[in-house]
């Protein structure tokens, strides 16, 4: 079983944001969707990766300061996915 901590950052991110606005149970349901129904790890890193820079770009558009944290906690997941799993993600 592959254990990636980056994975785990990343839901865990999104658990303790939607803890702290309570904006949508979708913001922390979707990367415990994307585990589960992603039929390879292969694939669930590619989503997973998406998935930050999506919120990322998100987060900018929205301009509120007070969600700054979560912008650079969903960048550094997606640095830690790059450099964790890039080999895979990047392969050609």
């Amino acid at each position: 079983m592959n254990h990636s901590y980056s994975i785990l950052f990343i839901i865990l991110v999104s658990i303790y944001e939607y803890y702290k606005t309570k904006e949508s149970m979708f913001v922390f349901l979707l990367p415990i969707i994307i585990w589960f129904a992603m039929p390879s790890f292969y694939y669930r890193l590619i989503v997973f990766l998406i998935f930050c820079i999506a919120k990322a770009i998100q987060l900018i558009a929205s301009k509120n300061i007070l969600k700054s944290q979560f912008l650079a906690m969903y960048l550094i997941g997606a640095a830690l996915l790059c450099f964790e799993y890039g080999d895979l993600i990047f392969r050609i």
